[in-house]
């Protein structure tokens, strides 16, 4: 295990791009409890009660009006967010592009206290939804060693599945190949941008 760990770390790390499948049908009542909104609309957060891991994810983000949240709400306390990378021209995110008629999945957690009650689900119709009515085709990348999320996003209704490998050197990703549509990218400059 230590040895994989060595190599994930340094040398190859494997991932998985999930697309989602946007024509499933949403059930309102169940979408009530989510906040949708822009960074720029950040003022609305001072309503609610907000984990510090969230609050650095804003702050990292702030001022990028590419960047959707989504929150799930129960007594003014978040419970779980995601957020969207919803960018007007390519735009490079933890290693791999997103385009413009696409919307990247980033950054979903649900608190622990409030996990087995189908909050995910509820953020991820929220943002299919969303992606349906924006025209956007929906993913995210999870990696390998996730196998709750893996698990979790299979049965989220995607169409298709696809192999992204991330080549490092010395920690750093330099080569990003995505292998179902064997595209393979060179990472330097605006191509390392982080998440």
């Amino acid at each position: 295990m230590q040895y994989y760990s060595f190599i994930e770390k340094y040398i190859l790390k494997k991932r998985y791009v999930f697309y989602y499948d946007l024509n499933e049908t949403f059930e309102m009542t169940s979408l009530a409890k989510v906040v949708d909104f822009s960074l720029s609309e950040k003022s609305i957060l001072a309503n609610f009660v907000i984990s510090s891991r969230l609050r650095e994810y804003i702050q990292k983000r702030e001022g990028q009006d590419v960047w959707r949240l989504f929150l799930y709400i129960e007594n003014h306390q978040v419970l779980g967010y995601s957020f969207l990378h919803t960018p007007f021209s390519t735009e490079w995110n933890d290693s791999l592009p997103t385009y413009k008629h696409e919307a990247r999945e980033s950054s979903t957690y649900v608190e622990v206290s409030a996990r087995g009650k189908g909050i995910r689900g509820i953020l991820l119709a929220s943002q299919k939804k969303y992606c349906l009515e924006q025209n956007r085709k929906m993913w995210c990348v999870i990696e390998a060693a996730n196998e709750a999320s893996i698990k979790s996003t299979k049965k989220s209704g995607v169409i298709s599945i696809e192999k992204n490998y991330l080549l490092k050197l010395w920690g750093r990703n330099i080569v990003s190949i995505l292998m179902h549509t064997l595209k393979i990218f060179f990472l330097w400059g605006e191509k390392r941008a982080t998440r």
